[in-house]
């Protein structure tokens, strides 16, 4: 409410100066100043983690697409840094895997064929296909 006030002028307007607004809202300037900075992303924390976790997506989904199953978290922790040498704790992993609404796929063994199937539905993050693949 501070933030809005100072920002539209009324403080200067009604002759107020920023210590006074923060007396009569009861806030400090340092956590007025750190909230402007968080809200207009002065250090640009907030774009470089968005492009981050874009970037992090993206490869998820070729690990996807690479493998033909979705892997388990730490097996996309394996996959992330063995591939793109990108280092990601398993519970960051976790945290985007619930964002792209993917669960981990265990392969299903048919007993009378001796064939693994991997039958993978992904809502959001890819389309929906499915998979199969032959190991003896």
């Amino acid at each position: 409410m501070a933030y809005d006030y100072i920002k539209r002028g009324k403080a200067e307007e009604n002759g107020y100066t920023n210590t006074k607004v923060f007396k009569m809202f009861g806030i400090s300037s340092t956590g007025y100043y750190n909230y402007v900075a968080r809200k207009e992303d002065r250090n640009g924390k907030l774009a470089a983690k968005r492009k981050d976790e874009s970037y992090v997506i993206s490869r998820f989904k070729e690990i996807i697409k690479v493998l033909g199953f979705v892997p388990g978290k730490r097996t996309f922790r394996r996959h992330m840094f063995r591939r793109f040498n990108y280092k990601i704790s398993v519970s960051r992993t976790s945290k985007i895997m619930k964002k792209m609404q993917i669960t981990a796929q265990l392969p299903k063994k048919d007993a009378y064929q001796k064939i693994w199937k991997y039958t993978v539905t992904v809502t959001k993050a890819l389309s929906t296909f499915q998979l199969h693949s032959n190991n003896y």
